[in-house]
């Protein structure tokens, strides 16, 4: 799972790991870095901006586990990446309750966790993101025909990426 490199002392030793967050570097990375390491405190709705919110969201998605996020976090966003996470119980609920129709672009892309098996979740987020556009769900395993029929009440969804999605029967794929 981990591959590390011993080298002499004077060099530190690494770990490959894709998830792994980057090192602030700017002054923005690091007001980012700990903003979202104290999110809880410090985020009241209609403090943080739109960009803002989107900027501690990327930071947040290099994290293995994808932290609680306070309410009314994703209020008003219109593309939502949460690629390679694993999603907390209730995650997708709280896009559909808090972006619901302004969501247009929704990346699950490798996502895994409890939340992507969950019905309910699911079914909230395609009954509440009516104006959802597109949607990436490659990679996403446990993907069942189930929950692809539940995209039909996305009445404007043009994309829909479904590849390496293994639980899928090629009838659920051409009724879609």
């Amino acid at each position: 799972r981990y591959l590390r490199i011993s080298h002499p002392p004077s060099q530190r030793t690494m770990s490959y790991r894709p998830h792994k967050r980057k090192k602030a570097t700017t002054l923005k990375e690091r007001a980012i870095e700990a903003i979202a390491a104290n999110l809880n405190v410090c985020f009241k709705p209609g403090v943080l901006s739109l960009e803002l919110r989107c900027d501690i969201l990327k930071y947040l998605c290099f994290s293995p586990e994808l932290v609680h996020l306070p309410a009314d976090f994703f209020a008003g966003m219109k593309e939502l990446c949460f690629g390679g996470c694993s999603l907390q119980r209730g995650l997708l609920k709280q896009v559909a309750y808090e972006a619901g129709p302004t969501l247009l672009d929704l990346d699950l892309r490798q996502c895994s966790g409890h939340e992507i098996l969950l019905m309910e979740g699911f079914q909230e987020l395609c009954d509440r993101c009516s104006n959802l556009r597109r949607i990436d769900l490659v990679g996403v395993m446990t993907l069942t025909d189930s929950q692809l029929a539940m995209m039909h009440s996305c009445r404007n969804l043009h994309t829909v990426l479904l590849g390496g999605c293994i639980v899928l029967t090629p009838a659920a794929i051409t009724s879609f």
